[in-house]
């Protein structure tokens, strides 16, 4: 009865979404993305190892950019969300 619920969860949430402007959408998004990057330090770690590596910068740099990274892939999740269906 209840195997879906996951994506009943995430309509829910989506219809919640959809009652505010999409500015508050996009600004909810880029927050929220670094603060769940600092949730997913190994993930977030891996990053920073990564682009100091390749990009051959220091790690303040690095950081910067993975918190960038994480801004706008926030923003892309509520603006996911932020579409009607």
């Amino acid at each position: 009865m209840f195997k879906n619920w996951q994506y009943h969860a995430v309509r829910a949430i989506g219809r919640f979404v959809c009652l505010f402007s999409y500015d508050t959408i996009v600004a909810w998004g880029r927050k929220l993305g670094p603060f769940v990057g600092r949730l997913l330090k190994k993930q977030r770690n891996r990053g920073i190892f990564h682009v100091m590596r390749g990009m051959k910068c220091s790690e303040a740099e690095a950081i910067e950019i993975i918190d960038g990274v994480f801004a706008n892939l926030g923003q892309s999740l509520m603006e996911i969300l932020y579409s009607r269906n």
